[in-house]
């Protein structure tokens, strides 16, 4: 299991390529991530300005999740609430061992701020599988970095940084039926991210001494002036 887990990660797109016709294009500055099991394709789509927070360049963020299964089959969640996908592209991952791959985004709204989910797909359908709590306070946002297994006990944890931009707290989180509990916080002021930029890959995850056991890998902002600080 120790050497399934040391290859997980979040499978992203590493070439450029383009929506179906039949489905919304992906959202400005979005990409299309691809995986290898049942979800062929992910991106976010229908940009909508009802979130003003404006963290990844702009005011613009995806009402929908849009999903290309390996039949070839298209599904979409659409939100269509107060709450929109603070994201630019999905990432997958399966969390959980079966098989499966997740699509992980990046939920927010005004009063709660961002909260880190995985939707996958069921008898044809997009659901959302996984929840993670949300920061509690609006205008709050979240980087994921990856899944691996980071205390060794032969199960995946997801890890992201809550808050980049101010605080910057590396947060690990454990999997309980279908919500994501907090299993380990590092109070370090970590970041991953510069306020405007739409790079939101400024972390890894390594086993490095080859124990089984996961690392998270990603910048502690100095707390002098530097491109990674808050004004």
């Amino acid at each position: 299991m120790r050497q399934a887990l040391a290859a997980l990660c979040f499978l992203v797109a590493t070439t450029p390529a383009l929506a179906r016709a039949d489905a919304p294009p992906p959202i400005p500055d979005g990409g299309i991530a691809s995986g290898s099991h049942d979800i062929a394709r992910t991106w976010l789509a229908e940009p909508t300005e009802r979130y003003p927070h404006g963290v990844l360049g702009d005011e613009l963020e995806a009402n929908a999740l849009v999903v290309e299964g390996r039949d070839g089959a298209i599904s979409i969640h659409r939100l269509n609430d107060d709450t929109v996908f603070e994201f630019l592209t999905p990432m997958l991952a399966d969390i959980d061992g079966d098989g499966l791959d997740e699509a992980w985004v990046v939920r927010a709204d005004a009063w709660d701020g961002a909260r880190l989910e995985g939707y996958g797909l069921a008898a044809g359908k997009l659901i959302r599988r996984y929840e993670g709590p949300a920061i509690g306070k609006g205008f709050r946002w979240l980087n994921p970095i990856g899944i691996g297994d980071f205390d060794g006990d032969g199960k995946a944890e997801v890890a992201y940084i809550e808050t980049p931009h101010i605080g910057g707290v590396l947060t690990v989180l454990k999997p309980n039926g279908d919500k994501l509990e907090i299993t380990a916080r590092a109070i370090t002021a970590y970041s991953t991210h510069k306020i405007g930029s739409t790079s939101l890959d400024l972390g890894a995850i390594a086993d490095i001494d080859g124990d089984g056991r996961k690392i998270s890998s990603c910048r502690t902002r100095s707390t002098t002036a530097s491109p990674w600080s808050v004004s």
